[in-house]
């Protein structure tokens, strides 16, 4: 087996003076030195994925040197087929990615409570970029700087189809989060999120507008579509109902979590909290916000989902586990209660751009609005499990590495990978 070289996982990146030993996880100090002086290094090139060989996997692209007469801990043994087909997939097919986020319209067509773009100052009083030429120079240097991976929305981003066009003739791959209600050409082969809130009866009080109808019509069979249902603390005893609705009608679902701006829990806790479209009728008594018991509650009920409707249900146990934690999710600074281990945080390559196509340099992330106390954003939440794992010795880890790989695969791609769907192995137990 050969050893790590001793070279930057980037040009540019200095080496770490931090010795790794087999069978063990970083220490506190390694684990804050890596984060520090690989912050240039994205999640995804940052998973050390090398030359994989039939018996093992090593990592290349190691960050951390080597003990001397030790294997590197990023090194194993594999002679499981499955997993090798998968980590061979992972390498040759999906990474390195190289991703940055996009607000491309200020638009919307619905009003949901509690939203997140419609507060804070990082969307208010910047004209939306309109002119073709100006769009498409911004994408092509997007794509001359190296990204790859485009992250997209808004405001409502099927609003503003042409953009996401423009933007997909030079960023090959990427996501768009939609609310559903307007169909995206198919053309633009990006995955396509489409957010759901509850039961259709919820949708008025919730999303101010009845859209569930529109969703499927728009994107029942859509290869790119997952339909993402946001549980809240009123639509928790509904993860079963939503689950059967969406099993029903051959739609693939996964969880996500309310998660409240600093703007909603200021107003909640303003004895007069000021009313508008995005803030109708929360209060301390009645509101989205997730509970201890809520949080154990959508566990259970999740775990009885995925038994059910294990063809419709795009999830996994470990997840799960993770992002129910009821003491949050994040390692917060606590002088800032800003999460300090977020895999969205803006550094390096990542970046999230506003609608007047402006570096949004002065924000910690690119939903900045969120209280990180209180985030559990599903998308946000795997990107830090993924980058967690990679500091796990692969040797005892690689059940779990796995799990989170398929699972923003098969979240994040489009089109199913069958594969992916039926490996034994790849169940996150």
């Amino acid at each position: 087996m050969r050893s790590c070289i001793k070279k930057p996982l980037l040009e540019g990146a200095r080496e770490i003076p931090v010795e790794a030993s087999i069978g063990r996880q970083l220490t506190a100090e390694e684990d804050r030195m890596l984060l520090n002086q690989v912050k240039d290094v994205e999640i995804f090139p940052r998973l050390c994925l090398g030359t994989i060989k039939p018996c093992h996997l090593h990592t290349d692209g190691c960050p951390v040197r080597q003990v001397k007469d030790q294997p590197c801990r990023f090194s194993f043994r594999c002679t499981d087929s499955i997993a090798l087909d998968f980590l061979k997939y992972v390498r040759t097919e999906v990474t390195p990615i190289v991703a940055s986020q996009y607000d491309i319209t200020h638009d919307c067509n619905i009003e949901c409570e509690g939203c997140f773009y419609y507060v804070g100052s990082d969307h208010g009083g910047r004209p939306e970029a309109t002119d073709r030429a100006t769009i498409d120079s911004f994408f092509r240097a997007e794509a001359e700087r190296g990204v790859n991976y485009a992250e997209v929305s808004g405001g409502e981003p099927a609003l503003a189809e042409e953009k996401l066009a423009i933007m997909a003739c030079h960023i090959p791959r990427g996501v768009i989060y939609t609310n559903g209600t307007v169909p995206i050409s198919r053309d633009i082969r990006y995955s396509i999120q489409v957010s759901i809130w509850g039961m259709p009866r919820d949708d008025k009080k919730l999303r101010g507008a009845e859209i569930f109808t529109k969703q499927v019509r728009n994107y029942r069979d859509d290869d790119r579509a997952v339909f993402v249902f946001t549980i809240s603390h009123r639509t928790v005893d509904d993860i079963l109902a939503v689950t059967a609705l969406c099993a029903d009608t051959g739609i693939p679902l996964t969880y996500n979590h309310f998660s409240p701006t600093t703007d909603y829990l200021d107003r909640l806790a303003a004895p007069d909290g000021k009313r508008d479209n995005y803030f109708r009728f929360s209060s301390n008594d009645d509101n989205l916000i997730l509970t201890p018991s809520d949080l154990q509650r959508s566990e259970d009920l999740i775990a009885e989902a995925m038994e059910r409707y294990r063809e419709a249900v795009i999830y996994n146990p470990l997840f799960s586990r993770l992002i129910h934690n009821p003491e949050g999710f994040f390692r917060l600074d606590p002088a800032s209660d800003v999460a300090i281990d977020c895999a969205s945080r803006l550094k390096g390559t990542f970046k999230h751009f506003r609608v007047d196509l402006s570096a949004a340099d002065d924000v910690k992330c690119a939903t900045p609005n969120i209280s990180c106390l209180h985030c559990r954003c599903y998308a946000q939440s795997l990107g830090t499990a993924m980058q967690r794992q990679t500091r796990v010795p692969m040797q005892t880890g690689l059940n779990d590495w796995i799990a989170l790989w398929r699972l923003w695969c098969d979240l994040f791609l489009p089109g199913r990978h069958s594969f992916t769907r039926s490996a034994s192995l790849m169940q996150g137990q």
